[in-house]
């Protein structure tokens, strides 16, 4: 069994990192689109606009 968890922590440090790796290869995107849509937010929007981007600006939070 002493042979066991070396290959558990490995196994567990594997996972994390790939965790890391995908919430970082989310996150970049995700935070270009946001910066783009505050920068929608300073344009000329009529109504709907508005309601969609405020939409987009909450569901990146």
């Amino acid at each position: 069994e002493c042979f066991h968890l070396p290959n558990v922590a490995e196994e567990t440090m594997r996972a994390k990192q790939m965790l890391a790796t995908m919430s970082h290869e989310i996150r970049s995107p995700l935070s270009g689109v946001l910066s783009m849509a505050e920068i929608l937010a300073a344009t000329k929007l009529d109504k709907e606009q508005y309601q969609l981007l405020e939409v987009m600006l909450s569901s990146g939070d």
